[in-house]
């Protein structure tokens, strides 16, 4: 009985694991009142945590299909990250309701407008 017991708590818990997930860590929103947050303040240092994050998106999406939404970007070596961060700002204030997806995929899509793959 006991054995039945604990067969059946462990098939039960093995049928509810979520079969994918996968973590955001960062949302449109937050992303677009980081960009924000860090125009205000101005100050060395102080935005490197946002400016960190979309240099890592783009360092790794750049050149590449997003695998969620299939969408690329090719920016150019002369870039600037400010130039970046103000493109995907714009886009970001264009676009109020898809701030709720995760930020990698806001980004890939607000640079690939400006730096369509020929």
């Amino acid at each position: 009985m006991e054995r039945s017991i604990i067969s059946t708590l462990l098939l039960s818990s093995i049928l509810l694991w979520p079969l994918q997930s996968y973590a955001v860590f960062k949302d449109g929103n937050a992303l677009y009142y980081g960009i924000i947050d860090s125009q205000r303040k101005a100050i060395p240092g102080e935005n490197e945590d946002n400016f960190g994050y979309v240099a890592g998106v783009v360092d790794s999406k750049n050149r590449l299909p997003d695998p969620v939404t299939g969408v690329k970007f090719c920016v150019s070596e002369n870039a600037k990250i400010d130039q970046l961060n103000e493109i995907i700002l714009n886009y970001l204030r264009n676009h109020p309701g898809v701030r709720l997806y995760p930020a990698t995929n806001l980004i890939s899509a607000a640079l690939s407008e400006k730096f369509p793959c020929k």
